[in-house]
């Protein structure tokens, strides 16, 4: 009677410990299959495309907290490894931030590496224009650092 009782209600689906095992194996193989499609270039392009555009939204808060005349400086420069993206103000460094750069190329439209864009008191650039700035890796990531001191992951208009 137990029995027919059992089968009367068995639902039939999947167990929980099935569908965790599936999620499990899909996992595993969606991390391996990872390697074929995003080479180390463009994963560095990528990264050194966010440490960019964090250490240039540091370099507008930095200036608009100063209240110094000497003005907020983002050095760029380049190993033979990595990009080192640099907030100081005057001989004073607040934050370094490094990106690998692993075959990658960096190219910043009106200037050469290594490079010091200028922020005033207002957070925005000192040179009054739109920067644009590219890494290049299997695909291109550009940032655009507006006139107003803000970085966008995209290119200038």
């Amino acid at each position: 009677m137990a029995f027919l009782w059992l089968m009367k209600y068995n639902n039939s689906g999947f167990s929980l410990v099935e569908l965790v095992m599936v999620l499990v194996v899909v996992g595993i193989l969606s991390v391996s299959a990872m390697g074929l499609f995003a080479s180390k270039s463009d994963f560095s392009a990528s990264l050194a495309k966010d440490q960019l555009i964090s250490s240039v939204h540091l370099a507008q808060q930095r200036a608009l907290a100063s209240h110094t005349t000497n003005p907020v400086m983002l050095d760029i420069t380049q190993t033979s490894k990595e990009w080192i993206f640099t907030v100081r103000q005057g001989t004073v460094s607040s934050n370094s931030q490094t990106a690998e750069h692993a075959g990658a190329n960096l190219t910043i439209a009106g200037l050469s590496l290594p490079a010091s864009i200028e922020f005033s008191q207002s957070g925005s650039l000192a040179s009054g224009g739109d920067l644009s700035v590219t890494f290049t890796g299997e695909t291109s990531h550009t940032v655009c650092i507006s006139s107003a001191g803000f970085a966008f992951p995209t290119a200038c208009p």
